[in-house]
């Protein structure tokens, strides 16, 4: 399948970033026949595989990359207040998330990608309006969209036991 997004309509990339030395997830997401639809999947280990697939997958049009991780962290220790507020709405459903600030050692990992994809022209814009055109790196927290998204009592433990299962 063509996976190239010039001057179509957006791609919309998912990056969970794999954690000392892992794989990371990737995956897009195009919009066919008015429908959100999962175009491809993928592993991939080292840091360039992963942003050469995003620049292949995203082309030069609109796209959104949407990482699960840390893109902005300022705070040198304790909780981003953004996880403060997370936490608040969603420790209930087991949906909270970890502090992120410069002390983890993930922070060394995740603020670099974060300026990798800045400099293929995925910005951070806190102030980015609804269907804006552009291309853009956000930050996700999938277990709480999937709370909200889907209705659930609490979060679907998939990390856990045996990947086959």
């Amino acid at each position: 399948m063509a996976s190239r997004n010039d001057n179509q309509s957006p791609a919309f990339l998912g990056v969970d970033l794999g954690w000392y030395g892992k794989p990371t997830g990737l995956a897009v997401f195009r919009w066919v026949d008015r429908k959100m639809q999962l175009a491809e999947m993928a592993r991939v280990e080292k840091e360039q595989y992963i942003l050469d697939w995003i620049a292949e997958k995203a082309g030069t049009g609109p796209a959104v990359v949407a990482v699960d991780a840390p893109m902005i962290i300022r705070n040198k220790s304790s909780i981003r207040p953004g996880e403060r507020a997370l936490n608040a709405k969603f420790r209930s459903f087991h949906a909270g998330c970890h502090p992120a600030n410069l002390s983890r050692p993930f922070a060394n990992y995740v603020l670099p990608f974060s300026k990798a994809l800045d400099s293929m022209g995925f910005v951070i814009n806190l102030e980015m309006a609804a269907r804006e055109a552009g291309r853009f790196q956000i930050e996700v927290h999938p277990h709480a969209a999937s709370v909200s998204l889907f209705g659930l009592p609490r979060i679907v433990k998939y990390k856990r036991g045996k990947r086959d299962d």
